[in-house]
């Protein structure tokens, strides 16, 4: 099972569209398909940017069942692998403590890394190509049929 961390600005983003990449990576996260690594301080920065910016109340509920499936780390380093934005470092802090396999985002200061200590930094389009292929449950049924939904 992959091991991610989900930055911020994907969980946002996930509100707009329930047929995007973001989105089924969230909800594979919640159905138990994909392992998401949250440490306190990103738990807090989601929390206060989803009370911020949405006002969904179905979003809030996935939100809830999101934060209840993921796995709790606790990074024992400091990490300065983003000069550009150091607060992103705390992503990079929570995949190195759990051994994740990736980090998803938007946000190019992370991306620009593209990887840290065998932790591939990826978009969630990216994410969701990489959990199809590696997916028993995505037959070419699945791949066809989601591809007349786009």
């Amino acid at each position: 099972m992959h091991r991610i961390v989900i930055d911020t600005n994907v969980l946002i983003d996930g509100v707009q569209d329930e047929d995007s990449a973001t989105h089924k990576i969230i909800k594979s996260c919640v159905d138990g398909k994909i392992t998401a690594i949250i440490s306190y301080r990103i738990k807090k920065e989601n929390e206060k940017m989803i009370n911020k910016l949405l006002n969904d109340s179905e979003y809030f509920s996935l939100m809830d069942e999101f934060f209840n499936a993921c796995e709790e780390v606790s990074p024992e380093k400091r990490i300065n692998a983003v000069d550009a934005d150091r607060d992103d470092n705390k992503f990079v802090e929570a995949g190195v403590a759990a051994d994740a396999d990736y980090i998803v985002t938007s946000d190019s200061h992370l991306l620009d890394l593209d990887e840290y200590e065998g932790i591939r930094i990826i978009t969630p389009e990216q994410m969701w190509n990489v959990y199809r292929d590696d997916s028993d449950e995505d037959s070419q049924w699945n791949v066809w049929t989601d591809a007349l939904q786009e």
